[in-house]
């Protein structure tokens, strides 16, 4: 666990999250602060997770002397953060009913607090989430920037790296995530989907290799670098509308559903969209994809860049395919 250190959890946590008791028993979130932290290993990677605990667990002086201080410390701090807010957003939501031998019960002290209302514990719900997804961002965002070892050697990001939409930033150009690096993460099996289903069918093989960095040899030219604009479109475009066949709307960052909530004008119109209403998102976005697939091929075929019908003959090649 990365918290506790010389019995100091409480503070760790109320430091972080702004909002937990520090005169709290520790013992009652250890549970959740596991289960949080084994959320955040499944984004990050486990050699993230190390690295950041080992520094943890050293001593202070042993710290102030480590040749990395400066970003270990970042990155603890980084990686602190996402669990303590789930960690405590799991815990409250527990305690609003206490259990007992005798079964679930709700306690209140009529004389000074109020029940709420189910609208507002959602909204709080909601908030606590977003918290929790915008930290995770922070911590993605600045692994990239510090281009961190154990977050590049991971399987996920060597998986991003050989994509045509490498980041969260250049998704949200061409389809508005929030900017949200968590999401980018979550949705790249659908990029990568798209990718090999739609895009590099309509490239052509040579040419996707070429827009992904996969071969350099020969360099773009001029008119496949202007060309490359019209291809990106599609990309986000058809991920999303498999995102929002496949994926619970609660893992889509707010802001992007937003627009996609009930219009009935009551305390419920916050409510997702029926599924009635997600799938004709989904089939809305996919028209639109495939439209801008269609857009590059015909500004392709304007600028005379057709198929290659055969591969590139090497006179050392002594063999044929039949």
């Amino acid at each position: 666990m990365i918290f506790n250190k010389d019995n100091k959890g409480n503070e760790e946590l109320r430091r972080l999250t702004g909002n937990y008791y520090a005169s709290n028993d520790f013992n009652k979130i250890s549970q959740d602060i596991i289960l949080a932290e084994e959320e955040l290993i499944k984004i990050v990677g486990t050699a993230v997770y190390d690295r950041a605990k080992a520094f943890y667990d050293m001593t202070s002086d042993a710290q102030e002397a480590h040749e990395d201080k400066v970003i270990n410390a970042a990155l603890l701090e980084r990686v602190q953060m996402p669990i303590a807010i789930y960690a405590t957003f799991m815990m409250y939501r527990k305690n609003d009913i206490s259990h007992e031998s005798s079964g679930r019960k709700f306690k209140i002290d009529v004389e000074s607090e109020r029940l709420p209302w189910q609208w507002q514990l959602e909204r709080d719900d909601e908030i606590q989430l977003e918290s929790y997804y915008r930290s995770i961002d922070r911590l993605i965002d600045w692994m990239d920037e510090k281009e961190l070892e154990e977050w590049m050697n991971t399987d996920t990001k060597k998986a991003m790296s050989k994509q045509l939409i490498k980041s969260a930033t250049l998704f949200n150009q061409y389809y508005p995530i929030d900017r949200s690096s968590r999401f980018f993460v979550m949705i790249s099996p659908f990029v990568r989907e798209v990718e090999r289903k739609y895009i590099r069918p309509a490239l052509g093989k040579e040419l996707y290799e070429k827009y992904t960095g996969l071969a350099t040899d020969p360099p773009l030219t001029e008119v496949e670098i202007e060309l490359k604009e019209w291809i990106y479109p599609a990309i986000p475009l058809l991920a999303m509308s498999i995102a929002f066949r496949r994926m619970p709307l609660a893992l889509i960052p707010y802001g992007v559903v937003r627009n996609y909530s009930s219009q009935t004008h009551t305390m419920n119109s916050s409510n997702p969209a029926s599924i009635d209403d997600i799938f004709d998102i989904s089939r809305d976005l996919e028209k639109q994809g495939m439209a801008a697939i269609g857009e590059f091929k015909n500004e392709r075929a304007g600028k005379d860049i057709l198929f290659p019908l055969l591969p590139n003959n090497d006179p050392k090649n002594k063999y044929m395919k039949v």
